[in-house]
């Protein structure tokens, strides 16, 4: 799978050779991430799927506890990283390989796989978006059409859950797509 295999050159000076062995290093980290068969019992369709599905719900979770419970909410974060690592491992971290080190189908995979994760964050996004319009309407309507002049005021509790929510957002739905479409083994 890794298709430029060549080793650094010392010849070239310190930069060049820095530079050729940190892409070495970076060469070698993408054949463990692709070869690596020791979290195979994760990778299963069934399991990523389920990690998908926990991951994005989280997302929910974090912004639901920061809401509701206050600094519970950092539970919920806690929870939402270490879904989105588990979620990572089953998907063998494809998204970070650089393109060099990945074949054509798994460049083709993430690149539909971006296009669709952005299509649903962005549904998402503008459902919040006109779900808080209708409410602002509503309250629009509460103080006789002055809105002009109202004042929004956050709590650190709701700042919390609305920053978790898009970065949560933003974190896990590229992985989460790629494990709930893939339903062959990734590699």
């Amino acid at each position: 799978m890794i298709e430029n295999q060549t080793p650094y050159d010392e010849s070239k000076g310190s930069k060049s050779s820095r530079e050729a062995k940190v892409r070495d290093r970076v060469r070698q980290n993408a054949e463990r991430a692709l070869n690596d068969e020791k979290f195979n019992w994760i990778r299963t369709p069934g399991r990523r799927k389920a990690i998908a599905l926990t991951a994005l719900a989280m997302v929910f979770v974090t912004s639901g506890l920061y809401l509701l419970a206050g600094t519970w909410g950092f539970v919920g974060l806690l929870g939402l990283y270490v879904s989105y690592a588990l979620l990572r491992v089953s998907i063998r971290s494809i998204a970070d390989l650089p393109e060099e080190f990945v074949d054509e189908r798994l460049r083709q995979v993430r690149s539909a796989t971006y296009y669709r994760a952005y299509l649903a964050s962005y549904a998402l996004l503008t459902g919040v978006a006109v779900v808080l319009m209708i409410l602002w309407i509503g309250h629009d309507i509460g103080t006789s059409g002055n809105s002009d002049f109202v004042t929004l005021k956050f709590t650190w509790d709701q700042l919390q859950a609305l920053v978790w929510f898009v970065l949560g957002l933003a974190m896990v739905t590229p992985s989460a797509v790629l494990a709930l479409t893939q339903s062959d083994k990734i590699h």
